[in-house]
């Protein structure tokens, strides 16, 4: 992964429209994973995409299980 394919934690949260807690929850959720790098975690364009979705279905009322499976189809 290059540094151009790499989103910092707030560039995610700026892009997608979360906030740290959302992220962070949803990293313990295993909704997504941070890869680390040194010692700054980064995001790819793949958890971008997996986030702005889980983002949408949360605010549609998806629960939490569907969710996450709809998560797991997506990789």
């Amino acid at each position: 992964m290059g540094p151009t394919d790499r989103f910092s934690p707030e560039e995610v949260q700026r892009i997608v429209g979360l906030t740290e807690k959302q992220l962070e929850y949803w990293e313990r959720l295993q909704l997504v994973s941070s890869q680390k790098v040194g010692t700054s975690r980064y995001y790819n364009f793949r958890d971008l995409i997996s986030l702005r979705t889980a983002k949408k279905l949360v605010e549609e009322g998806v629960p939490a299980n569907r969710l996450r499976r709809a998560l797991v189809a997506l990789r």
